[in-house]
């Protein structure tokens, strides 16, 4: 078990060794394009997801990125709605709750963006705030009992029966699960648990690993 660990955190010092390494690499625009504070799975900035990308790679475990409104997601996939920068319209939030009842999972990251029409059909309230807390499980739950998490310094709340809470920090609920027919919705409080600058905090890269034995892991970035 120790080796393991040990192995995990080796691989993750090398992901973030990479993902510091490329931001020196390259031509202005590319450094720029890759330092982004957008959290892109391309994106080396602190709010970037490359490390978590780049850690999946090297652990053998499934990841794409979906990023053309054309493309589809993998049957079953954990899909990383992390912050997105657009607000997502009815018909794209039906689409995708669609994949999560089908048995998939989607985490939705809230982000400077309101999402009124994620809100309206999951019965849930998102508001991101920008600074960072490590929150603490609350209800048993396999993707977070056990471990402390970087979380964003907003809050989440949902008055739907069925709706859990997760995980909390001073007294405000980070993370909240929702079920979906034969899937489930996590809705966290920002990006901050898979960011670059985040990742190697507290129980963030467990929370990872346990992501990823769930399915296929989907950046999904149409929406950035």
């Amino acid at each position: 078990m120790r080796a393991g660990r040990a192995l995990g955190w080796a691989v993750l010092g090398a992901s973030l060794a990479v993902v510091a390494a490329g931001a020196a690499v390259g031509q202005q625009r590319a450094r720029e394009r890759e330092a982004s504070p957008l959290p892109s799975a391309l994106s080396t900035g602190a709010r970037g997801l490359a490390a978590a990308r780049l850690f999946l790679a090297a652990t053998g475990r499934g990841a794409t990125r979906v990023e053309a409104s054309g493309d589809r997601l993998p049957p079953g996939a954990v899909v990383l709605l992390a912050a997105p920068a657009a607000e997502l319209a009815p018909a794209d939030v039906d689409a995708l709750l669609a994949d999560v009842r089908a048995g998939g999972t989607l985490v939705w990251m809230a982000g400077e963006v309101r999402q009124p029409a994620l809100e309206r059909r999951l019965g849930v309230r998102a508001r991101a705030a920008p600074g960072f807390r490590i929150a603490g499980a609350l209800a048993p739950h396999p993707l977070f009992t056990g471990i402390l998490l970087p979380v964003g310094a907003g809050a989440v709340d949902s008055d739907v029966p069925g709706a859990l809470p997760v995980a909390a920090s001073g007294g405000e609920v980070a993370a909240l699960s929702v079920p979906a027919g034969g899937g489930e919705v996590l809705v966290l409080s920002g990006p901050e648990p898979l960011t670059n600058e985040r990742l190697g905090d507290a129980g963030a890269i467990s929370f990872l690993v346990r992501l990823a034995a769930r399915g296929p892991i989907a950046f999904d970035e149409r929406w950035l």
